[in-house]
């Protein structure tokens, strides 16, 4: 059986800009493949997580979806649709974001 563990080949981060962040939501879209780089088609819990460092620390947003579809290995989600971002992120110059499938480490 395939583990979502091995589907994330590395910690996933995501340099985002402050004018991103002016918006309500910002739409994101990410691919996910198997052990043998096959293209994944399953639905996973998600967590999204945005840092003021690269090393992570504590996260200054966190949005979870119970379940994410991802059709021939693609996803897309509306970040900032469940959990809105708060004006202090715009303070930050840089953010990274990080990613959570099914339990697994970002």
């Amino acid at each position: 059986m395939m583990s979502v563990r091995h589907m994330l080949t590395a910690a996933l981060l995501l340099a985002l800009s402050l004018p991103a962040l002016a918006q309500e939501t910002l739409s994101y879209q990410g691919s996910i493949t198997d052990a043998a780089r096959q293209p994944v088609t399953a639905s996973y819990p998600f967590v999204f997580s945005l840092y003021a460092d690269r090393e992570g620390g504590d996260a200054l947003w966190t949005e979870s979806y119970d379940s994410v579809d991802i059709v021939d290995g693609s996803f897309s989600v509306e970040l900032g649709s469940v959990a809105p971002f708060s004006e202090e992120l715009a303070r930050n110059e840089t953010l990274f974001l990080g990613i959570a499938v099914n339990g697994a480490p970002e």
